[in-house]
């Protein structure tokens, strides 16, 4: 039996769960969905996802608990009644008709199966939109949604994301948005619920793989990536997920590249040399991160200066 298991956070996902159980209903496999919701306060996400229950083996389920997602996704896999477990985020979108049917070939092949995330093609005025209010009985104003920080990093990471590249480093590039699991071996593993914040727990979970020596294969069944935050949202998640690094550093090492990079300049005695320039132009850096035209080397260098900072608070 294959169990889909999919958390969710303030996200409309019954298009994508329509999709899986549709698919599966062709593939004859028995299956069920299960979607848990981590406390979403997004009303009409909740309202469009509670139709689900009105699909043949799916299941939405809300909490009235926040437990963050490494929590929540070990939840799911402990109430699911399938051998095979397969996590999805709940801002992805199936690309591929054949999407469950290429998984259900290779599950035999390994322990755990990665299919690959893809970032869709966006147009100009999808990345930065002028949007209207919507306030009643108010003078309408305007915002600006800027997307184009999120769009370029996701963009350059599809380059490395084919399957060849992923399975040079398997467990490095371990990734749950899109991951089938032997049910025996996730429960033996299962995530790192120190991660209550987003960030990291992926890179914890393979580092746990690698040390266990349990087979990883990477293959080419993406789900698009429906999830470009804005330049905003994208910096205000970086910065969560770097303070969840310092908190786990010491389990996750290699296996994290910006770990490395602070590994680098730990060596050659130039860590003092970042934080002072991150410090002094930290304004500046967030000024261009947040503008139209991000710099993508702007963002690591932030990032190196943020980690090493909190590393040094935390010392």
């Amino acid at each position: 039996m294959l169990s889909i298991l999919i958390p969710t956070y303030n996200c409309n996902c019954y298009r994508l769960v329509n999709d899986l159980h549709n698919q599966c209903e062709q593939s004859g496999v028995e299956y069920e969905i299960i979607v848990g919701d981590d406390m979403s306060r997004d009303r009409l996400s909740i309202i469009a996802n509670m139709k689900m229950n009105e699909l043949s083996n799916c299941r939405y389920l809300p909490s009235d608990e926040k437990v963050g997602q490494a929590t929540l996704r070990n939840r799911l896999a402990k109430m699911s009644k399938g051998e095979i477990l397969l996590f999805i985020d709940s801002d992805a979108q199936v690309c591929s008709d054949s999407f469950i049917s290429s998984y259900l070939r290779e599950i035999d092949r390994a322990d755990v199966v990665i299919g690959g995330i893809v970032t869709p093609n966006l147009k100009p005025n999808e990345l930065i939109a002028k949007c209207e209010t919507a306030d009643l009985g108010m003078p309408h104003s305007y915002f600006i949604v800027n997307r184009t920080l999120r769009y370029k990093y996701e963009k350059k990471a599809d380059l490395r994301r084919k399957a060849a590249e992923r399975n040079k480093r398997p467990y490095a590039e371990m990734s749950c948005f899109n991951m089938m699991i032997h049910r025996d071996t996730f429960l033996s593993v299962m995530f790192d619920e120190q991660c209550r914040e987003y960030g990291y727990e992926d890179v914890l979970f393979g580092a746990e793989m690698e040390r266990r020596n349990i087979r990883v294969l990477h293959i080419d069944n993406p789900l698009q990536h429906t999830g470009i935050d804005t330049n905003i949202q994208f910096l205000d998640k970086t910065e969560t997920a770097l303070r969840t690094l310092v908190k786990v550093k010491d389990k996750v090492g290699t296996h994290s590249r910006m770990y490395q990079y602070a590994e680098k300049c730990r060596q050659n005695h130039a860590e003092w040399l970042v934080r002072i320039l991150y410090k002094m132009t930290k304004p500046l850096l967030k000024h261009n991160l947040l503008g139209q035209k991000p710099s993508l080397f702007l963002f690591s260098f932030y990032k190196l200066g943020y980690f090493l900072c909190l590393e040094q608070e935390n010392t």
